[in-house]
């Protein structure tokens, strides 16, 4: 069984057109979110006249913030979509959800996928 923790995924699709073109120009699931804020604010500007009180208000410097908290952060992913590049040259990946069965005899030898790189 599975259990997922997270309120939210953070999914991208990278722009094939824009900078170095992203390899895999799909959309790439960047990050996990484990928690989510979000702030909405206006300021209330009144209208002065010649009167005492204000002849009419109205909203102006509207605001959104957020922040956020990541589970999962795929740097892998963020480089693509931000860059258009891949860590496939040059870098290390790592699969940390790999399953393989322990030999039952000595040695207990496990080669993992991609091991030659």
């Amino acid at each position: 069984m599975r259990i997922q923790f997270g309120i939210a995924d953070v999914i991208f699709n990278p722009l094939a057109s824009v900078g170095n073109p992203a390899g895999n120009p799909t959309p790439i699931k960047l990050a996990t979110l484990q928690d989510l804020q979000v702030e909405f604010s206006a300021t209330i500007k009144d209208l002065r006249g010649q009167a005492q009180f204000p002849d009419d208000t109205a909203i102006s410097d509207k605001k959104i913030t957020w922040k956020s908290g990541t589970g999962r952060f795929d740097i892998d992913a963020f480089n693509n979509v931000f860059f258009g590049e891949s860590i496939a040259t040059g870098g290390l990946k790592i699969n940390s959800s790999e399953a393989h069965s322990v030999p039952a005899v000595t040695p207990f030898t496990v080669t993992v996928t991609s091991s030659a790189t």
